[in-house]
């Protein structure tokens, strides 16, 4: 069986308000709105703690590395830190990533979105959580050679940002992106997929451009969901902090974020999660049910 793990950054889980929360639009399509307790394709939603126990706003870099370690990073670090993970960060995900983890035991992880040559021009201080944590497993990215031959996707689902950069890429509807994920899933062990646009355009208070990528990502979640085989695959869905759901403010919320889970394993992992902590054991179960060592760490 596979795992496909989507992260969509900074989505929480907001009011009923349609004048701030854009998700209103689209409820439960498949992100939920206030009280909501379900999810399309009969998605399962778990509201999930951010805050890690730790005072102040939750932010990117520690919500990142503990959905992917399994580690309390903002306590680890001392509060919470935004954008790029720092040199303890990186120390974290180097050791304990659960990218590394299913890598050195034998299993086959792919990151999907498809990395342009110019990003690696960076300072190693520059990349994100995400980056890092695929480099320090040793595990090769994704190309445009790979987005061409339809074995990776774009992180705006259409290949447009690609095409502003310059780059020869063709255009993509929504779907089809849907479609390679759902491929993916069936030949690597675990699949992981990262769309940062929810939390840029949360950042930017634009509702409009908010609504439309929603619709997008519903679209992709659609064909997803009716083209993957979920009784040999699960699906999870999650996020690192709230933002999104309230464009009343620009900063990140302390809302709870959605965990969704969609397939064969979500009956047995729905009650070990609470937490982000609680995401890397919740897939090292399933990819190892037999190794003790992935037991909950949550704060519960």
């Amino acid at each position: 069986m596979g795992i496909l793990l989507l992260f969509f950054d900074g989505v929480g889980i907001g009011r009923a308000d349609s004048g701030t929360n854009p998700i209103t639009r689209y409820p439960g399509e498949p992100f939920p709105v206030g009280d909501s307790d379900g999810s399309m394709a009969e998605g399962v939603v778990i509201p999930t703690d951010a805050t890690l126990g730790v005072s102040g706003i939750p932010q990117s870099a520690t919500g990142q590395a503990t959905i992917l370690t399994g580690r309390n990073a903002a306590a680890i670090q001392g509060r919470h830190v935004n954008a790029f993970p720092s040199k303890a960060l990186r120390t974290l995900l180097t050791a304990h990533s659960v990218l590394r983890r299913i890598h050195t035991q034998g299993k086959h992880p792919v990151f999907a979105n498809a990395y342009h040559p110019r990003y690696f021009a960076r300072r190693h201080s520059r990349y994100s959580v995400s980056t890092w944590s695929w480099m320090a497993a040793g595990i090769p990215y994704r190309t445009l050679d790979d987005l061409h031959r339809g074995e990776a996707v774009s992180h705006d689902l259409t290949n447009r940002f690609l095409k502003r950069l310059g780059f020869e890429v063709p255009l993509r509807r929504p779907a089809q992106a849907g479609r390679i994920l759902a491929s993916m899933t069936e030949r690597f062990d675990f699949t992981f997929f990262e769309y940062i646009l929810t939390d840029v355009l949360g950042h930017r208070q634009n509702y409009d451009a908010a609504v439309e990528h929603l619709a997008q990502i519903r679209e992709m979640m659609e064909v997803l969901l009716e083209t993957i085989k979920l009784d040999r695959h699960q699906v999870m869905l999650v996020s690192d902090h709230g933002n999104l759901e309230d464009l009343s403010t620009n900063t990140h919320t302390k809302n709870r974020v959605p965990t969704i889970l969609w397939g064969n394993q979500t009956s047995r992992i729905t009650g070990n999660i609470s937490t982000l902590m609680d995401i890397t054991p919740a897939i090292l179960s399933i990819l190892f049910p037999d190794d003790p060592r992935n037991e909950s760490s949550s704060l519960h």
